[in-house]
């Protein structure tokens, strides 16, 4: 029993000593290949499969993807995978083999900090940000990047980061033309001459899918991107949606998880709107909308009302700090403050009571 267990331990040792120098002569592999790898078709070039998942960062959609939801070791990542249907190959675990059958994993930003896994399972990752990855969750990124076993697409080649390419954005572009050509082959709008006006491109997502489809996926997962409305993603989503529908008409399957909002509507247009359910929904829109309304007016006359309260207040404040000056004066400095004749303390007092009211009817408009 012991002899089998110092076995198993050597075994299992000799396996993670292959799989790290597999790894060694993968990533010094993928430096080579990234020195050359810029244009559309060298990306056709990493492909394993047909299949091509992109992964964001929204945690409900994102854990539904085909992929490991745990991070594992090396040995466990062997067994995990062997389990999933990778084969051993001369002692080294057959990875690309097994992707080649499954999916391309396409990662973005910082997210093998939210899935640990991520950074073993992707075939290519993207940071898109700037021509510097930002710092802002990870205080060494180029090393992160750099520690990736596969490709890291950015807008430029960066040079402390060996394994990065040039993301292909002119081609792109080029072949994402918003307007199109006309039957003659001559651009459609060609008054509209500047590329930031004759592009969709909002987000990573929308650059991604665009890729995709450039290098002829034949589905395209996306997980983890759900671009609720009412949220920061608003102005990002009809994006993503443009492209997502230029993948359906070149005949592109499209996944997407239940929790995206992607592609949602709670309703089909013209059909639905005479159903009870729909019509009942409708009407409580009308009910909280005019609730909503009526509460925004009374809270705006009460803002009114407490704006005139507070100048009536401060009114009657500078006129109370005017009287008790004039009070501490005496009636003799009173009267000669105003130039007039002295008079007697009651009629001093009259005289301030009289200066009062005059102050209040002024203040409330009598």
């Amino acid at each position: 029993m012991i002899m089998e267990n110092v076995k198993s331990k050597e075994e299992s040792k000799k396996i993670q000593e292959t799989l790290k120098d597999a790894a060694t002569q993968q990533k010094e592999s993928i430096k080579q290949k990234a020195a050359k790898l810029k244009t559309v078709n060298d990306y056709k070039s990493l492909k394993n499969s047909d299949r091509c998942i992109i992964m964001g960062f929204a945690p409900d959609s994102r854990n539904e993807a085909p992929v490991n939801k745990k991070e594992f070791d090396q040995e466990q990542l062997k067994e995990a995978l062997i389990a999933q249907g990778a084969q051993i190959k001369n002692n080294v675990l057959d990875i690309e083999s097994f992707q080649k059958n499954k999916y391309d994993i396409w990662s973005i930003n910082e997210l093998m900090i939210e899935m640990p896994i991520l950074s073993k399972l992707s075939t290519l990752w993207f940071q898109l940000h700037g021509t510097e990855p930002p710092t802002q969750r990870d205080a060494n990124p180029k090393k992160t990047l750099s520690d990736l076993p596969c490709p890291v697409a950015m807008w430029r080649k960066h040079p402390e980061i060996p394994n990065s390419i040039e993301f292909p954005r002119k081609e792109i572009l080029k072949e994402f033309d918003i307007y199109g050509k006309d039957i003659n082959g001559n651009p459609m709008c060609p008054d509209i001459i500047n590329e930031y006006d004759r592009q969709y491109f909002t987000n990573t997502i929308s650059w991604l899918i665009a890729l995709a489809i450039a290098v002829e996926y034949k589905e395209i997962h996306v997980y983890g991107v759900n671009m609720a409305q009412e949220q920061e993603y608003e102005s990002q989503r009809p994006s993503c949606e443009f492209y997502m529908g230029i993948a359906r008409g070149r005949g592109i399957g499209l996944h997407l998880p239940k929790q995206s909002d992607l592609l949602l509507s709670g309703y089909q247009y013209g059909f639905d709107e005479t159903s009870r359910g729909f019509t009942k929904q409708l009407k409580r829109e009308t009910e909280l909308r005019e609730r909503r309304d009526q509460t925004r007016n009374q809270r705006i006359q009460l803002e009114n009302q407490a704006r005139n309260a507070l100048g009536v207040e401060q009114h009657l404040s500078g006129a109370l700090e005017n009287t008790d000056y004039m009070i501490k004066l005496g009636p003799k400095g009173y009267e000669s403050n105003r130039g007039g004749p002295v008079t007697t303390q009651a009629q001093s007092k009259k005289l301030i009571i009289q200066e009062l009211d005059r102050l209040k009817k002024q203040v409330q408009g009598g």
